[in-house]
Order: C-alpha cells, then structure tokens, then sequence
C-alpha cells in the first residue's frame, strides 16, 4: 500500500520536475542570449570606433618627460602633461567665440582631432578602446616632449610625430605650457589658434600665423585667413586711432585702409564663402572711421544676409550708442533702440559677456536704472575684471541719484587702482 502511494506521488511530482527543469533551461537559454547580444554590441561598438577614427586625424599627447626639479615642486610627467591638454582645450573654447559671433561652421578635420593623454584613461573600456584605436588606426601621430632645467630658466623640447620639434627655454613652467599648447595648434588647429591670438590681440603672432595659412596648399578654409587679417586691421586701426599720445595716429586711417581694400575685393569677387562677414567687417571699418551712415548700411546689410549672425546685431547697436553720445539731445531714442540690437546679439550667443556689457550701457544711456541693476551683477559675475560696467552705473543714476552715482564712481576709482591704474588727483 505505501509502494503504491509512494509511485503516486513520484508521478504526481514528474510534471513539477519537468517545469522546473524546461525553466531552468529556458533561462540557461535567455542567459546565453543575453551574453551573446552584449558580446555583439561590445563588437559592433568597437567596429563604430573604428570607421569613426580610421579616417580621422589623432593626436596622442605622451607624458612629457621632465627634471626632478619639477617633481620636487609638486609635478608629475601626467600632471604637466595634463595643463598642457587643459590650455589646448581653453584655446579652442576662447575661439569658438569668434566663429559662433559670425555663424562659421568649422566642418574641417582639424575640429576633430581627439587629443588623448594615454596615461589619463581611467575606464577599463576606455583604455581597451584607446589600445584598439592604437592598433588599427594609421593616422595618428604622438606628441612628444622634454623638460630641462636650466638654473633659472627651464627648456622644452616638443615635437609632434617627425615634424621639426620647437626648443623654448621660459623663465616660468606656464610659460612652456602655453608655448606647447600653441605650437600643437599650429599644427594641428590653426584657425582656432589664429582667432585665439586676434581676440588676444596678439597681433603680431596673428599676422605672422595668417600669412602661413594662406601660403598652404590647403584653400577650404583660406577666405577664413583673409578675414581674419582684415580684422586685425581694423583693430590695429582703432587702437592708433583712440591713443591721442601716439606719434603714428596716422596709422590708423592707414591699417582701416588695408581692412577696406580687403573687403573690398572680397566683395567685389565673391571670395570669402560667408558674404556676411565682408558685409559687418565692411560695417567696422567704416564705424571705425566714424562714418556711421555708411556703417549702418552695411550691418543691416549682414543682418538681411546672414539671421543667426550675433555680431552685426551688437556693432549696430553699438554705434547707435556712438552717435548718441556725439548727439543726444537730438538722439534721444538711439539708447532704446539700441536695447533691441544687443537683445537680438544675445539670443543668439547668450554666452558672450560683451553683449551683456553693451546691454548695460545702453540700460545707463537710457537711465533704465532698475534694469541696469539687475545687469550689472551678471555682467560682474561673467567678467569680473571688466572695470567699464562700474562707470556706466555712474551714468545710469545721474543725474537723479547723485549718491548712488558718487557711490559707483568710488567704486569705480577704487578699482582702477587696483588693476595699477594711476589716478589724478582733483581739486
């Protein structure tokens, strides 16, 4: 009898047995599923990685070999090599500035170039991916460097694959750190870079590394290097201009001259593949030149021409304030109107901090004292250093409010002496 139950039970449990192992195989399968799917995506990322980079231009940046000198102060091969990475990246981020002000696109190789410290890669999977890359990849080049210790000076030695290597001595290590980031994107970035040294206003630098750009054999982008060139012109052009004590005022009329001959052949053949910029840069001659009527025409010119362009928006609403401060009894409307125009710059590059400025100062010309309060902290956080959104307060509340104005104007000298300004004293 208990047989009998026993036989009963084993077959009543049979199907139960069944289900747990079909189950148990279902999920053997599923697992089997899962690690041959995620097997597939590590392939397919890894053949992703490839077609995106066999064609591009890389640059692996090695630890740059230094003195113990520099050890004994804190440094380390990775650590140096890190800053130089670091201001690259710093150089590239101030020049965007000046492309994205004029809506150009930078759709060349050199914007691609993936700058790798092969030491820095932390992940697993990033340093699986950089070793790959390093295999199959025939377009890279290694950027090499060394440092010595000279006493009271330091030296580096820095070369980029078989290319001629620079020897820099510097009295200090930022000193050679800039100067091995700057020679990595002559090479490798010279747009960025020339645009870089204009917004400086590195000239010199400027000039020398246009010339070579437009010596090259590469014409994509070369109507870029004319532009810039004009550009540098037209502020070598301001400067003689606004500096009463200089004995070659004259030169001022004389570099505007160059800038307009320039965009004036641009123009007149179609060279540059941004016609906006001739157009505005066209404007800022003639601004410069304070012939307003002939400069609006030609922002407004940019502004039909080119939308997205921030920058003919900002000069326009700059010169209204220029002619407001010739004429502003009769002129009364140009601040407003000028509110307009930096508004517009700003929407679209709310990330320029000279918008914001000119924004102020139109606030003060327009006595919109409320407005401009509310400015003048951001525009203080956004550029600390900017000493001009101190006077313009001033402006803002006289003559209604004399001691908020007097308050700002203290400010405003006490400022002054701090970045080393002389003050003259008054009776």
């Amino acid at each position: 009898m208990e047989e009998s139950m026993q036989k009963q039970t084993e077959n009543l449990n049979k199907p139960l047995i069944n289900r747990i192992e079909i189950f148990s195989d279902k999920i053997a399968a599923y697992r089997k599923i899962l690690l041959n799917f995620f097997v597939m995506l590590l392939v397919v990322y890894l053949i992703v990685v490839l077609i995106a980079t066999s064609f591009q231009k890389k640059l692996l940046v090695l630890p740059v070999d230094i003195p113990d000198k520099l050890k004994k102060e804190g440094y380390s091969p990775e650590f140096f090599t890190q800053k130089i990475v670091e201001r690259i990246e710093f150089i590239k981020d101030s020049a965007s500035d000046y492309y994205n002000n004029n809506d150009i696109k930078l759709m060349m190789e050199d914007e691609n170039i993936e700058i790798v410290n092969t030491l820095l890669d932390n992940t697993p999977l990033e340093g699986f991916k950089s070793m790959f890359i390093d295999f199959v990849n025939r377009n890279q080049e290694k950027v090499t460097g060394k440092v010595r210790d000279l006493n009271d000076r330091v030296q580096m030695t820095y070369r980029i694959g078989n290319k001629t290597p620079i020897v820099v001595e510097k009295s200090t290590t930022d000193s050679l750190i800039y100067a091995a980031a700057e020679y990595i994107m002559e090479e490798m970035n010279p747009y960025y870079l020339s645009a870089y040294y204009f917004k400086t206003k590195e000239f010199d630098k400027c000039l020398r590394l246009v010339q070579k750009l437009l010596n090259s054999s590469n014409t994509r982008y070369k109507y870029l290097a004319f532009h810039i060139r004009g550009n540098v012109y037209i502020s070598m052009g301001d400067q003689y201009l606004n500096n009463a004590d200089s004995a070659n005022h004259w030169l001022g009329d004389e570099y505007l001259d160059y800038a307009k001959n320039i965009f004036d052949s641009a123009i007149a053949t179609n060279t540059f593949k941004s016609p906006w910029l001739s157009y505005n840069s066209m404007g800022a001659v003639y601004h410069n030149k304070k012939m307003y009527d002939s400069a609006k025409i030609w922002y407004k010119r940019s502004m039909s021409s080119n939308s997205a362009g921030a920058n003919a928006f900002y000069n326009y609403g700059n010169i209204l304030l220029d002619e407001y401060t010739v004429d502003g009894k009769n002129l009364k409307s140009y601040p407003d109107t000028a509110v307009f125009y930096f508004k517009e710059a700003i929407k679209r590059n709310s990330f320029n901090v000279d918008y914001y400025i000119g924004l102020l100062k139109a606030y003060a010309y327009g006595k919109h004292v409320e407005e401009a309060k509310a400015l003048f902290f951001k525009c203080k956080d956004m550029d600390p250093k900017n000493l001009d959104i101190y006077s313009y307060m001033v402006q803002a509340y006289q003559p209604k409010d004399p001691v908020m104005a007097r308050l700002y104007m203290s400010l405003y000298i006490k400022k002054l002496k701090e970045a080393g300004y002389a003050i003259a004293a008054t009776q």
